[in-house]
């Protein structure tokens, strides 16, 4: 029988070889991400590779793509994804079926956040672990060269570089790769530099990806990966990565074509097995109506911003003779502040449309309005405001009535909100909307036409820009010019005034 105190050595040994498991556990936690089979590991469930298979698609494009977008609902994984993968290849601690691409050797990253916050709190977090827990991340504690991680005590130590030791696949020590942490508050130059690998994450600022790209097509080795929730809508970022506009998951689609270099993942929270049922139904609660579909489903939210923001070299033109066989058209948004005109001409064959006049004035009662509208072709049908079919601005018949009698061809207007902006986005983008270059208040108004911070229109200085969007969504009354007289025929009361 044990003596006490030998009881005691024995349990005080396996005490030490307990907590010595635990520790090997916790600074080797690489090893337990995306595992062939889902466990349970100090209280945390780590799921089957297999139940992820947009972060597994993800990886696997890396093979034949060097840049790749994760597109990713919140809290969905996207930034664990890319974790993991950028972990590898700093360690080369390649899982044995790893499905994506390999990289030989030390490698070297920048990894970049929004601001120097961020990326302390999530990637670094991520990678090494917190603060006074270093070595628990996704980078094995083995792996990483503390003397290159300075005042690491502090709890809001922001690292600028760490050093990784790398394996080779015999499992010798063959280099340190190089991680090096920005955040896109800083200035556009200091992402200037050699050729390395780059992980963004959340949406850069457009210069700021410039930049990056800039940096990865030296070698086909290196990559640029970005990982984010499109909250902030279509902006000049997500539309210079999409030309084509919003796709599934695949190759970007340019001038219709797949692409050999760019790649495109949207995970949504039904791709996922740690987001529940239960879960869903309280983030769906909680998220404004503006930013549901981003937070959810990886799907651009209105956002704030620039609603427009393609550059206006793309959908301006030099002013040109308007052939005749071209169906025409406005919209016409009313007021007693402002009224706004625009004035079309489609191509028949093509559908290409060209807006080639527009009109604002303020406290003008409708004939006055009326009569610059006539100008312009009185045969040419109008899209009006559904709001016309209100009161006139004297309490008396209605606006639409009014303009009726007045001889002008108004017909209500379809006013879906959104609708009627992603139709028109995706008319300015394609081609199929062209503004000339003598419409400068109509080009300004398109160019400044923007949301606020909580996903609504501001309604400032838009009514040229409502009047093109009703236009646009009612273009298939537009028409080809008919005979003299045969349309428009004004109300007699108001001939006179009208010099008849």
């Amino acid at each position: 029988m044990l003596s006490s105190q030998r009881l005691g050595d024995v349990m005080s040994n396996l005490l030490n070889i307990v907590n010595e498991v635990q520790n090997r556990i916790r600074h080797n936690n690489l090893v337990n991400w995306y595992p062939p089979t889902t466990k349970v590991v100090n209280n945390f469930t780590y799921y089957a590779r297999d139940l992820y298979p947009r972060v597994v698609e993800f990886w696997k494009a890396g093979l034949t793509h060097n840049y790749r977008m994760f597109d990713g609902a919140n809290q969905s994984g996207k930034t664990s994804g890319a974790g993991y993968e950028v972990a590898c290849h700093v360690t080369g601690l390649y899982p044995p079926d790893w499905p994506g691409k390999k990289l030989i050797g030390p490698s070297k990253w920048w990894v970049a956040g929004e601001t120097n916050s961020d990326v302390k709190e999530i990637m670094q977090d991520r990678f090494i672990g917190p603060v006074d827990d270093y070595g628990t991340g996704l980078i094995p504690y083995k792996c990483l060269d503390f003397t290159s991680m300075t005042n690491t005590e502090k709890a809001d130590t922001f690292i600028r570089t760490i050093r990784v030791k790398h394996f080779d696949q015999d499992g010798n020590q063959d280099g340190m790769s190089v991680v090096t942490f920005k955040s896109y508050k800083e200035s556009r130059k200091s992402f200037q530099g050699l050729p390395r690998n780059i992980w963004l994450d959340e949406e850069p600022p457009l210069e700021i990806l410039s930049e990056c790209m800039a940096r990865t097509t030296a070698d086909e080795s290196f990559m640029l990966i970005i990982t984010f929730t499109p909250l902030q809508g279509w902006s000049p970022m997500l539309s210079n990565w999409l030309p084509g506009g919003w796709q599934t998951s695949g190759p970007i689609k340019i001038n219709g074509e797949p692409s050999t270099s760019k790649y495109l993942v949207i995970q949504t929270v039904d791709d996922v097995p740690h987001i529940t049922e239960k879960k869903k139904a309280v983030m769906y609660e909680n998220y404004h109506p503006h930013v549901r579909d981003a937070r959810l489903k990886g799907i651009p939210s209105l956002g704030s911003g620039a609603i427009y923001p393609i550059p206006k070299t793309e959908w301006t033109i030099v002013d040109r003779e308007i052939p005749k066989h071209f169906r025409k058209l406005y919209g016409l948004d009313v007021g007693y502040n402002w009224t706004a005109a625009v004035w079309f001409a489609i191509n028949p064959e093509t559908g290409e449309a060209w807006i080639y006049s527009s009109y604002q004035k303020g406290e003008t009662e409708p004939i006055g309005h009326a009569e610059v509208i006539r100008s312009r072709g009185l045969w040419i049908p109008g899209a009006i405001d559904s709001a016309a079919n209100g009161r006139g601005q004297d309490g008396g018949e209605s606006l639409i009535n009014q303009y009726r009698a007045l001889g002008l061809i108004v017909s209500n207007a379809d006013k879906s909100v959104e609708a009627g902006i992603y139709s028109v986005w995706t008319g300015l983008r394609s081609g199929m909307i062209k503004v000339f270059a003598s419409q400068i208040e109509l080009i300004t108004e398109i160019e400044n036409y923007h949301r606020d911070e909580k996903g609504k229109i501001v309604k400032a200085n838009d009514h040229r820009a409502d009047a093109l969007r009703y236009a646009w969504m009612t273009k298939q009354i537009a028409r080809q010019e008919k005979p003299p007289g045969a349309v428009g025929r004004i109300d007699p009361r108001f001939q006179n005034q009208f010099g008849r």
